[in-house]
């Protein structure tokens, strides 16, 4: 007597197609991730899954704002964002035997900050700057490749160890594992690393509105690799700011204004970008805290 075939099979054309669909579809999701967020390797993709985890569960704390967890704007700051290239050289961070290590020449914010700048040079210097409205520009984040360098000193590794009180590596005494930052946009201090962006000051997008749109594609990473205007910050601080300027965003920390003014003009001044009227009196108000 022959045998039917029993419906919940999964051999046969049918459960070998979806199969095979479904595969595909994995495919793409990861490459789709992979191109969105600049991920060229599998430990790149690994510390973007672990980051992006640790930013969902912080978006589930009660005590987070449900505006401060978006994922657009400047926001993509997080390990494994734009692997490759050619790193920018030592960090000058020291490392022991252990995986422990002190901050480098860059120190940390707010803990080892700068002199305080001569608020009428830094006034003098923003007068200067061309003063006009964000361009509507198709801005494309790829086009900004960050972070450079290889997997255990790109330059968001470097921020990491610069500008930590302290830090550790670690078992494989690559990237930083733990460690003591002051955040200096909201004055508080964190010791897990993946809770910390790097924040362009100067955000990409609105250096793409501002006059950088049409820069080649060395000074567009050049521009996404300078660490005089990048920032270990809280991952929250920074989603609240997105690509904001000045005038639509400052920091909650008023005791940060003098240099968060400051290096906004520098870079700005750096790579000739523009202000809004708006941005100005902003600056000019941060400026006049400096002394």
């Amino acid at each position: 007597m022959a045998r039917g075939k029993g419906r919940g099979g999964s051999g046969g054309p049918g459960g070998l197609l979806i199969s095979a669909l479904i595969i595909v579809a994995v495919g793409v999701l990861i490459f789709a991730v992979g191109r969105a967020n600049n991920i060229t390797s599998t430990g790149a993709l690994i510390d973007w899954t672990r980051t992006t985890s640790g930013n969902i569960k912080e978006c589930l704390n009660p005590d987070v704002k449900f505006w401060d967890c978006g994922f657009g704007g400047d926001s993509t700051e997080g390990p494994g964002a734009g692997q490759g290239g050619e790193g920018e050289g030592g960090d000058g961070s020291g490392t022991g035997a252990d995986g422990e290590g002190t901050p480098g020449s860059g120190g940390a914010p707010g803990t080892d900050a700068p002199s305080v700048p001569a608020p009428d040079a830094e006034l003098q210097k923003l007068a200067a700057l061309k003063v006009g409205e964000p361009q509507e520009v198709d801005y494309d984040r790829g086009q900004w490749k960050h972070w450079i360098g290889d997997r255990c000193n790109d330059t968001r590794q470097q921020v990491l160890r610069e500008q930590a009180v302290s830090f550790k590596l670690d078992a494989e005494g690559c990237r930083v594992a733990s460690g003591e930052w002051l955040d200096p946009y909201t004055g508080k201090t964190f010791t897990d690393p993946s809770k910390l962006d790097i924040d362009h000051v100067y955000a990409l997008g609105a250096a793409a509105k501002n006059g950088g749109n049409d820069w080649d594609p060395a000074k567009k990473q050049e521009f996404a690799n300078d660490k005089s205007h990048l920032l270990a910050v809280s991952a929250s601080a920074n989603r609240s700011k997105s690509d904001r300027n000045p005038a639509e965003w400052w920091p909650e920390n008023d005791a940060y204004s003098c240099q968060f003014a400051t290096k906004y003009v520098d870079v700005a001044a750096k790579y000739e970008l523009q202000f809004s009227t708006a941005d100005v009196k902003a600056l000019e108000k941060g400026l006049k805290a400096c002394g």
